[in-house]
């Protein structure tokens, strides 16, 4: 899990992987969430621990949230500790990052708690077409157990090395988002994609 108090941040960390760790060809994780909403706070109360597990393996960004922001944000709210280090949230830069990633695509919050795949091609962000998990209907409905069991879940999909054989080989080909979804939800274990698929919790956005 990393920091994005705004949206330029995460760009910034973004270009950064890709000059210091040669990311030309990935996918971007951004997971919406507040401290207030029950699935929120059911990752943020492991947020140490999903911070270490999910490691390099894929990138997740937090909009909002970050640390040692001194005094410049008068509405922070220390939600978590990572390592030692406080983080805080920030309902302000929440709600200018995802207002500008609204304009970035033709996703719109819903004011829930949603996961958003977006494809990293030669080292710029496609916003064309995106992908969508809605983890709190997962949720209400029965299709995951917890937000952080279906992290877990994801995180070790991630560390395969042939499921990231073929997303990356599908970053590459015109039909990328649809290549992606398919090897993500094929590989997620005991039937959690099938499920998925016929509760639509997974859409592609274009």
């Amino acid at each position: 899990m990393i920091n994005a108090l705004t949206y330029e941040e995460m760009i910034k960390k973004i270009n950064n992987n890709y000059i210091e760790r040669g990311l030309r060809n990935d996918y971007i994780g951004v997971f919406i969430t507040r401290p207030d909403l029950e699935s929120g706070k059911n990752i943020l109360n492991s947020l140490d621990y999903y911070h270490h597990l999910t490691g390099r393996n894929v990138n997740f960004y937090l909009p909002g949230f970050g640390s040692y922001w001194g005094e410049n944000y008068p509405d922070k709210e220390t939600v978590a500790k990572i390592d030692g280090t406080e983080w805080y949230f920030s309902n302000e830069q929440f709600v200018k990052f995802t207002r500008k990633l609204e304009r970035k695509t033709k996703w719109v919050y819903s004011g829930e708690s949603e996961l958003i795949l977006l494809p990293l091609i030669d080292g710029k962000i496609e916003f064309d077409k995106i992908l969508i998990f809605y983890l709190d209907d997962m949720l209400r409905d029965g299709a995951i157990k917890s937000v952080s069991a279906f992290f877990q879940q994801l995180s070790r999909l991630f560390e395969s090395k042939s499921t990231l054989s073929e997303i990356h080989v599908a970053l590459r080909k015109d039909n990328a988002i649809e290549l992606i979804k398919g090897a993500i939800l094929k590989n997620l274990p005991y039937g959690i994609g099938d499920v998925i698929t016929r509760g639509n919790y997974f859409v592609i956005m274009n």
